[in-house]
């Protein structure tokens, strides 16, 4: 008999609980004594806590005043105890994108700077249009014309949260020339990256087919930097079709940082320089 799948618990909601349960460690306090003062069990602690269950901002404010927590700290926990326990904004596109899809779109949104390494297509705020019906019908090839739309829709949406953070994505040129969706779609798609790098606060660096093997080649990931709140933590986002994994454990974090700044550092020539990189794209639409 298959057991069944547990869901995942979203990362915001799990972001908060470990907060609460750290400044309980620091005080400290022991979950039964805090779950007396809140008149709950304390087996509803342990799942606050690990975010399986959302907590009311009034458990927050009885929490904080109990842990000693400032002012100000306490203020930003009972407004992301308000957030969490109102639904994903993006839950509206859960008929064209499961649940991590959406859970990590919603982290993206919240941090303060993203890097993003791409291997199989560019990252997916950055495409055009064209680009984006033509990769989801190859991958989901009953889509309707109305799913189509709905998923550009989705990936324009995380694009304007993003309008505002600096965002610093790298490339692999060998998927610009593939021809998804026939050359004028390709020809469409780098004219937009062109435009993208003209925009403040966004990096675009393309690694040449020439740069040979390279560490960060094996894998697509996304950093998430600064996500609140205090003290702000960094996440890595590894996406396939089926799963995604988020790792934040230092040695992650460490190994992870340091492919993508052997990619972006111009001395060791991974990727190349902004500039370099519109051009290419300028040749490669020319040629399409």
């Amino acid at each position: 008999m298959s057991k069944e799948v547990q869901p995942r618990t979203p990362f915001v909601r799990k972001r908060l609980g470990e907060r609460l349960r750290d400044l309980r460690d620091q005080v400290p306090m022991t979950s039964a004594a805090i779950a007396e003062r809140l008149g709950i069990k304390q087996g509803t602690v342990s799942k606050i806590e690990t975010g399986r269950q959302a907590i009311r901002p009034a458990y927050v404010e009885v929490m904080c005043q109990a842990y000693g927590v400032s002012e100000k700290e306490t203020r930003e926990l009972v407004q992301w105890a308000k957030e969490t326990g109102i639904a994903n904004p993006l839950e509206q596109y859960s008929d064209v994108a499961n649940a991590d899809t959406l859970d990590y779109a919603q982290v993206e949104g919240s941090c303060e700077e993203l890097w993003a390494h791409g291997t199989g297509q560019p990252f997916g705020p950055f495409q055009s249009p064209d680009f984006i019906r033509a990769i989801r019908k190859a991958a989901q090839p009953d889509s309707t014309q109305e799913d189509l739309d709905r998923y550009v829709e989705l990936r324009q949406v995380r694009f304007e949260n993003l309008k505002d953070k600096p965002v610093h994505v790298v490339i692999d040129e060998a998927m610009l020339h593939r021809l998804v969706g026939g050359s004028a779609t390709m020809r469409g798609l780098c004219r937009h990256l062109q435009g993208i790098i003209e925009m403040p606060l966004k990096k675009i660096q393309i690694v040449p087919l020439t740069a040979g093997a390279y560490a960060a080649q094996v894998a697509g990931f996304r950093i998430a930097l600064r996500i609140p709140p205090e003290p702000k933590v960094d996440l890595i986002h590894i996406e396939h079709e089926m799963v995604a994994l988020f790792l934040n454990s230092d040695d992650h974090l460490s190994r992870y940082k340091a492919m993508f700044d052997q990619l972006v550092d111009l001395e060791q020539g991974v990727a190349l320089s902004q500039e370099d990189s519109w051009n290419l794209l300028d040749r490669l639409a020319k040629n399409l």
